[in-house]
């Protein structure tokens, strides 16, 4: 069941950073949803703040035992109605596009995704249909958004504020991905925070209490508006440096190719 709808329980830690992330500048009053709560962990995190979070789940065993950690809906989130929220936090479902199946299309019509889209951009795209103008997404993300074009999906939705990675840790050792933090603003432009943890995430969660706390704990760059993330939390700062005094162009600009 878990495999099917690609759950992956998340850690504390993890979430406690998700949080700081996301209600950095909220008060305990804020409006807070989990739209794939699991076992309740963001909820259970957010409690421990002193903030009531409201969670949504389709499995029902997982829903119950969430219910102990604030006000759980057991059901599909895709067929709730938007109510506006401060923030949506959590860790999406991972199923990639080919397995989506029927319900592509229904996706499609109520988030804008496009057509080969895994279902946690999916996850996305509706939950910034969620929260107030200015108000944030964090979530719990495949490290493969590095490489797609999330800032095109997103464009004239929300905007990415910040990209949190780990290259020296893995936050799932059951799982066969890496993860990443997408923080996302609903609406605005601007550049990008691409933070590269120096510390183990537990210790990250410890000191991380708003935004500004990331240089301390992380390798921060930033990104312009339309520039790729994945070089900036990957790259040494000789490739970078190296980049900027000469940058690269596609071989095809300078050259006729022919395959061969």
């Amino acid at each position: 069941m878990r495999a099917e709808l690609g759950q992956v329980l998340t850690p504390p830690s993890v979430a406690d950073l998700v949080l700081s992330l996301a209600l950095d500048g909220l008060g305990r009053d804020a409006r807070v949803l989990d739209p794939a709560c699991g076992d309740g962990v963001f909820l259970a995190r957010a409690a421990a703040r002193g903030v009531r979070a409201a969670g949504v789940e389709i499995d029902p065993a997982l829903a119950a035992a969430a219910a102990a950690h604030g006000d759980v809906r057991c059901g599909d989130f895709f067929a709730l109605a938007p109510a506006e929220h401060d923030a949506v936090v959590g860790n999406p479902p991972y199923v990639r596009q080919e397995r989506i199946g029927a319900g592509k299309r229904r996706l499609g019509k109520l988030t804008g995704a496009p057509a080969r889209a895994d279902l946690a951009l999916a996850f996305v795209l509706r939950a910034l249909q969620f929260v107030r103008p200015g108000g944030r997404v964090a979530f719990v993300l495949s490290a493969a958004v590095l490489d797609a074009d999330y800032g095109a999906a997103l464009a004239g939705a929300g905007r990415v504020t910040h990209v949190v990675a780990s290259p020296r840790e893995r936050w799932f050792p059951d799982a066969a991905v890496h993860a990443v933090i997408l923080v996302i603003e609903r609406g605005g432009a601007g550049a990008t925070t691409c933070a590269r943890l120096r510390v183990p995430v537990a210790e990250a969660a410890a000191r991380v209490r708003r935004q500004s706390d990331l240089a301390a704990v992380a390798d921060v760059r930033t990104a312009a508006p339309g520039e790729a993330w994945a070089p900036l939390l990957r790259a040494p700062d000789v490739w970078l440096d190296v980049s900027r005094r000469a940058p690269l162009v596609p071989l095809g600009e300078l050259a006729e190719l022919r395959r061969g």
